[in-house]
């Protein structure tokens, strides 16, 4: 039971029902992989779902830009809704969505939601203080010594500015287009 299967969306789902005590989700999001699984399959999967009331609207997170066209163009071609959302990395130290994934996005028409919007909070002010999640302080601390110059830069900027880094971190995200 892997990636985008229609077995693994269909079980992940009614786990996921389970475990939050619900009998709706507004928002299923898919993450990478299952390349390999037709865009058909995951689609039917997905249609199943949304027939029984199960999921409203699904999405995708750390889609590839083709990936998210080829999605958009299935769903078009079977008259079914497509992706509501794309879940990326996206920041002023990590910009590599803007390569292609936002260009499909808007295309599409297909909403972005940020994740890391502060960079474990080098941006934010507040690098080394994570706690929890999937990264080791060590990892974050690693990670804050490798921008150190940049994080000084933005620093300064705000500063001048005035604005304090969490706040310009994500006023630049909502100033980017889509």
């Amino acid at each position: 039971m892997m990636g985008l299967s229609a077995r693994h969306i269909i079980s992940a789902c009614e786990a996921s029902l389970r475990r939050l005590h619900t009998d709706r989700i507004d928002l299923n999001p898919m993450h990478h992989g299952g390349r390999a699984t037709p865009v058909d399959e995951t689609l039917g999967a997905l249609e199943l779902l949304l027939q029984q009331g199960k999921i409203i609207y699904f999405g995708s997170s750390n889609f590839a830009g083709w990936l998210l066209a080829g999605f958009q163009e299935r769903a078009r071609a079977r008259g079914t809704q497509g992706l509501l959302s794309e879940h990326s990395l996206h920041n002023l130290l990590s910009r590599e969505m803007e390569l292609e994934v936002c260009r499909a996005c808007r295309e599409y028409g297909i909403g972005m939601i940020p994740w890391s919007p502060q960079a474990s909070g080098i941006l934010g002010g507040t690098a080394g203080a994570h706690q929890g999640g999937r990264r080791s302080d060590a990892q974050t601390r690693d990670r804050g010594q490798r921008h150190c110059e940049q994080r000084a830069a933005y620093q300064r900027l705000c500063q001048e500015v005035g604005s304090p880094p969490s706040e310009a971190a994500l006023a630049w995200l909502l100033d980017q287009p889509g």
